[in-house]
């Protein structure tokens, strides 16, 4: 299990400081999951799942599980500049790379 911690400041708002703290466990065979916990500027907590299902990390074996988790701490933080500070679950399912994502009700970490 990799874990990473960074901070992200809002792109119209540099001053206000997001902190992710990321973990993951998985690999390109059978698909990564990332779970971030974001703090925001005010202290308050969220959570965010990412998933890499198999059909998106299959294509890309030359990865490791680090790589994957910053691919998954990018799309947290594009979700940040959303403004949906609330549980969320995004997925990678196909090489397309394009997301699919949604709110999340009971995520259990």
């Amino acid at each position: 299990m990799g874990k990473i911690e960074v901070e992200h400041g809002l792109k119209n708002a540099p001053q206000q400081i997001y902190k992710i703290a990321a973990e993951a466990e998985g690999d390109y065979k059978a698909g990564v999951k990332v779970r971030s916990r974001v703090t925001t500027p005010e202290n308050n907590t969220y959570r965010v799942q990412v998933k890499l299902e198999p059909g998106y990390t299959a294509t890309k074996p030359h990865l490791d599980l680090h790589d994957f988790m910053l691919t998954a701490v990018e799309l947290v933080k594009a979700h940040i500049e959303s403004h949906r500070h609330q549980d969320f679950l995004i997925e990678l399912v196909e090489n397309s790379g394009l997301p699919r994502s949604r709110a999340a009700q009971g995520l259990t970490w």
